[in-house]
């Protein structure tokens, strides 16, 4: 995932130069960097704190790029995308709150070895607070309504880079969360997670 992270933004460093207007590209570069840390950071993070913190991250640098023009339309379909982005964090934040006071750490490889002494309705939960977060950071059915109303708003190079990249992180975090600490969970819920998919 780094290697593709890094293979589109070298392809849409070069479009946004020849395509951005002076004004936009002193504050698209800037933000494209700090868009590539969240997402660099997401990827390689091994604990839910950090991942949090590096969906913070690229969530902030997306809002603003995606209102990088100013034009009426981008900043409302940007104040859309964060406000639903806010609701999925919070959801995130509670779920890690919740696998803290449970089990006592964040680390997903310790929180993959003490599941099982959670009790299964806490276990549940935890899955389901999780599933929902990343199902709408991801874009996915029913949690994707925000996706169309945000990304045809922006420049074409903000929106290339979002659609190939930043919903992917979502769907990333699904599949490497939910086989590592939740595998009883997955075979469980694989109809419901068929059925979005």
């Amino acid at each position: 995932m780094l290697t593709l992270t890094a293979i589109l933004a070298a392809a849409i460093v070069p479009y946004a130069m020849g395509t951005l207007d002076q004004r936009e590209r002193m504050n698209f570069y800037p933000l494209l960097l700090f868009l590539l840390m969240g997402v660099n950071g997401a990827f390689l993070s091994g604990d839910l704190f950090n991942l949090y913190v590096f969906f913070e991250v690229l969530l902030m640098a997306s809002f603003v790029l995606l209102t990088l023009g100013g034009q009426q339309a981008q900043i409302n379909s940007g104040i859309r995308y964060v406000v639903l982005n806010l609701m999925a964090s919070i959801i995130f934040l509670s779920a890690a709150g919740l696998a803290y006071g449970t089990m006592g750490t964040l680390n997903m490889a310790h929180l993959a070895q003490r599941i099982d002494k959670v009790p299964p309705a806490i276990g549940a939960l935890l899955a389901g607070l999780l599933l929902i977060a990343y199902s709408s950071k991801a874009g996915l059915f029913p949690l994707f309504f925000w996706l169309p109303a945000s990304y045809h708003t922006p420049h074409p190079a903000i929106t290339a880079f979002f659609g190939g990249l930043l919903t992917k992180v979502g769907i990333y975090t699904l599949f490497r969360i939910f086989p590592l600490i939740f595998p009883t969970y997955l075979v469980a819920w694989q109809p419901l997670i068929l059925t979005i998919a």
